[in-house]
């Protein structure tokens, strides 16, 4: 079979529309990002949004309580408190404020009892990347009570007092 003057025409019209569509191609997919990287990005950042927003109406709404705790004035923080509490539900962090300030007034039992609620609540104020995480705190209380747990699971006559 011989190719004549049109077929090459042909030929070479059909080549230079494939290599016309792989340019647009080429550069339309590098110009703009794939749909669920602009997506993915503006999801992060609606959640960054969120959570920046939560920690600053957290801090806004307990700065009282947090004034009166760093004035030494424990019981009126803990009386503000569970009034912040009554007038709005009591959230992982309002928990965990209370947990503090009755570890502060000696209340111990109830404070450990208070902070485990408040973290199962909320695993944020436990990690170390939070800015509401009082990891130190947990793992202070943690570190103390082991022991009489230990002893006390094995049978012994371990009291909280020895805490």
């Amino acid at each position: 079979m011989k190719l004549d003057r049109q077929d090459y025409a042909s030929l070479g019209g059909l080549v230079l529309c494939l290599l016309g569509l792989l340019v647009i191609l080429l550069t339309q997919g590098a110009a703009r990002p794939a749909p669920g990287d602009a997506e993915g990005g503006q999801a992060r950042l609606e959640k960054h949004l969120a959570a920046q927003s939560r920690l600053t109406m957290l801090e806004q709404l307990y700065a009282p309580v947090l004034q009166l705790q760093d004035a030494g004035r424990v019981s009126e923080a803990l009386l503000t408190l569970t009034d912040l509490q009554k007038r709005f539900s009591p959230a992982p962090y309002s928990e965990l404020l209370k947990g503090e300030l009755l570890l502060l007034s000696g209340a111990r039992d109830q404070a450990v009892v208070t902070i485990a609620q408040a973290v199962r609540g909320s695993g944020d104020l436990i990690d170390e990347k939070s800015p509401l995480s009082r990891r130190l705190l947990v793992q202070g209380l943690v570190d103390e009570g082991l022991p009489y747990y230990k002893q006390r699971a094995a049978g012994g006559n371990a009291s909280a007092r020895d805490l």
